[in-house]
């Protein structure tokens, strides 16, 4: 338990919080699951420094992916930098995800029966951060666009489905990209179906919803799975797709 945090210690923890890529394009890549790091005061949560590096902690492989198709597309983009398991900003404040008490049934012995005063320290280092960063980012960008990854089984069921977007309603935008998708992904064999292996849920996509729904923004967010991206011969297929899509969706 953090018994207590200087102003200037919680100003230097976030700092650490995000990176921020700068870009010309109108569309915001955003990557709330790429941290797999723990601000300082906190250690490693009373948790094994593996589970940081499961996608427990973080989006695997998403970091490296966004800041690819950011670079190609020139695209602004936003990075976490602390770990899911600390906080988990793409979830509501009220869910008890945003500090989860345990994995799966493995305990986080530091995230239970937090005080009022640690939560608001906790905010204050990893969700305020990310916050200022993509209303900053979105003063220039149009259209909010969350990046995620996910494992290719889920409790014991395969998923057979390589990327995925979700979205809350069918726009034209989000007919345009769905149809855009299907056409790229069947050229290189890439199985791709339209919300999954998730539909839009509002709590569980708090990013999408409050920065993007919320305040009146169009947005969409894609996952991919995440065998995928760690030097498969799929990862430089996968990158071009998202670098396409963006510039596809930048051009409309």
């Amino acid at each position: 338990m953090i018994r207590d945090l200087s102003s200037a210690t919680i100003e230097a923890l976030a700092k650490g919080a995000v990176t921020s890529i700068s870009g010309a394009g109108q569309v915001l890549l955003v990557g709330e699951h790429a941290g797999d790091t723990v601000p300082e005061p906190w250690g490693d949560l009373g948790l094994p420094p593996e589970l940081f590096n499961s996608h427990f902690g973080v989006d695997i492989g998403i970091r490296n992916l966004i800041t690819q198709v950011a670079q190609t597309v020139n695209a602004p983009a936003v990075l976490a930098s602390y770990s899911r398991i600390f906080l988990d900003y793409n979830r509501p404040k009220n869910s008890v995800e945003y500090c989860r008490p345990d994995l799966a049934g493995i305990p986080v012995p530091l995230n239970h029966a937090l005080s009022s005063q640690e939560m608001a320290w906790r905010q204050a280092v990893a969700a305020h951060p990310l916050d200022q960063a993509i209303e900053a980012s979105m003063t220039r960008a149009k259209i909010l666009f969350p990046v995620h990854s996910f494992t290719p089984v889920m409790n014991g069921e395969k998923r057979d489905v390589d990327i995925g977007i979700l979205y809350r309603e069918k726009t034209p935008l989000i007919t345009a990209i769905d149809d855009f998708m299907i056409a790229r992904c069947q050229g290189h064999g890439i199985r791709y179906v339209h919300e999954e292996p998730y539909a839009y849920n509002p709590a569980h996509n708090e990013t999408l919803k409050r920065h993007g729904y919320d305040s009146g923004r169009p947005g969409f967010q894609i996952e991919v799975r995440n065998d995928l991206l760690n030097g498969s011969p799929e990862s430089e297929i996968i990158c071009d797709i998202v670098s396409d899509v963006v510039a596809y969706v930048s051009g409309l």
